[in-house]
């Protein structure tokens, strides 16, 4: 069989394919949920999440839009579904008329079951160091006596004091 193209413009092409739709995928989300095929749907949604008009983090997709999105087929995403709903990570609410099923994550519930997940996993408690530390107060990221009260530290603090609370939560 004769070669219409060189190997290298052969590869070229296939990259330029492969690379044109690719989906975030977070491997610690679907260990957390004990289904990669539910990280999959999650992840997908997550990467929807604002990008759309609504301000409350609601995504419409079709199943068909999901298929072509992630290969999940319509019993696929229906299992991803049912378990990240059973964890209380999905949220899904039909409007419309004709109805049309909306999705949220819900980001609370999803912080806790990655931090329970870190906390039961060595591996991820080593990439994730930052959760996990012993020291009492944050340290900012400017080294001076008097670091700037910027809005960004402001956030990192209470940030760190949210994981800090969920955390002795979760060790009780």
């Amino acid at each position: 069989m004769e070669r219409l193209i060189s190997h290298k413009d052969f590869k070229e092409i296939l990259l330029k394919i492969l690379q044109d739709r690719p989906v975030a995928y977070h491997p610690d989300i679907a260990k957390a949920l004990g289904s990669v095929k539910a990280g999959v749907f999650i992840s997908q949604i997550l990467y929807w999440t604002g990008k759309g008009e609504n301000k409350e983090g609601w995504i419409y997709k079709t199943q068909n839009e999901m298929y072509k999105e992630t290969a999940l087929s319509r019993r696929e995403q229906e299992n991803a579904r049912k378990i990240a709903r059973k964890l209380g990570i999905l949220e899904e609410k039909k409007r419309g008329i004709p109805q049309r099923l909306y999705f949220r994550i819900n980001f609370e519930k999803l912080g806790e079951l990655l931090l329970s997940y870190y906390q039961n996993n060595k591996n991820a408690q080593n990439r994730h160091a930052c959760l996990f530390r012993k020291d009492k107060q944050y340290a900012p990221k400017e080294h001076s006596l008097y670091p700037k009260n910027t809005q960004e530290n402001t956030q990192e603090n209470k940030l760190y004091l949210k994981k800090k609370a969920l955390l002795n939560t979760l060790k009780k």
